[in-house]
């Protein structure tokens, strides 16, 4: 057979397999699909990527917005604001002249801080020659024992130097350590709202990783289905569909094993197991 005829008769042979590949696609993307494969119709993952068969996805606890608010290394937590006093070492060494006074407590004591100082500035205008006031403002809004206490311990470490200390606590010490945390199936005496202080986990942190490597795996394949030149094959838009709702599909059992990683006892999270505790112990506890 002459080579023209060889090369015309394999270019036939080539032509008519890629078709008929062609054609079989288009009826296993209609027998999939229940549609034509049309190049030109956009497709979306969320349009055929249904949660896989028994991962139902749990309902995450409602979440609550703690503004303004930092974990702390030493208190809990602390304002973001860094000219807050927490974020301040009190005076190395007492002046003569001035009586310092360091106020503790939530957020009652927060709102009573300016009033108390005005308070003492008054009573020791009335004497002259007294040592002055000052009130170092050390509340924090929510803050319950032991917070107060390592407060004053970190003080006195970084050098601080009191003439008085006023401790004005006792509810958060009660409602905060049980409805705040108890109820929450948190360690009663953590600091208030801690679940939801501390964040992700590693564990946790890592799953959100691999979430966002699929997600960007996911828009790279939506974006060759839009631009190739071959989008217009059923063969390549039943591979890169296939493709999409594989990476979907893990995407949804990762988002599954995050939520459940967060309702799941952890220990950074949930501080000790409480076992034998109702919620009428920890409050008698608490007080």
């Amino acid at each position: 057979m002459p080579l023209r005829r060889k090369i015309l008769y394999y270019a036939l042979l080539l032509g008519l397999t890629l078709m008929a590949i062609e054609g079989m696609a288009r009826l296993a993307y209609y027998a999939a699909y229940n549609q034509w494969y049309g190049g030109g119709r956009p497709e979306r993952s969320a349009d055929f990527a249904p949660n896989p068969p028994g991962a139902e996805t749990p309902q995450p606890a409602p979440e609550r917005v703690i503004a303004g608010n930092i974990t702390h290394p030493y208190y809990g937590y602390s304002y973001r604001s860094p000219s807050n006093t927490l974020n301040a070492m009190p005076p190395r060494q007492r002046p003569a002249d001035t009586v310092v006074i360091a106020l503790l407590g939530g957020s009652v004591a927060n709102q009573v801080y300016p009033f108390f100082q005005e308070a003492l500035n008054r009573r020791f205008a009335a004497n002259p020659g007294s040592r002055q006031p000052l009130v170092l403002d050390l509340t924090l809004a929510g803050a319950k024992q032991p917070q107060q206490a390592l407060m004053i311990a970190n003080s006195l470490l970084l050098g601080g130097e009191f003439d008085l200390i006023v401790n004005l606590d006792g509810f958060n010490e009660v409602d905060g350590s049980v409805k705040d945390n108890f109820e929450l199936g948190v360690f009663p005496f953590f600091p208030r709202l801690w679940a939801d202080r501390v964040g992700q986990t590693g564990a946790e942190g890592l799953l959100t990783g691999n979430i966002a490597v699929l997600r960007r795996e996911q828009a790279r394949l939506a974006a060759v289905r839009e631009t190739s030149p071959l989008r217009w094959s059923a063969l390549f838009g039943l591979t890169n569909r296939y493709r999409r709702e594989r990476t979907a599909a893990q995407i949804s059992q990762l988002n599954h094993a995050l939520l459940t990683a967060e309702v799941d006892y952890n220990l950074e999270r949930h501080g000790p197991r409480l076992r034998g505790r109702n919620s009428a112990a920890a409050m008698a506890e608490s007080a």
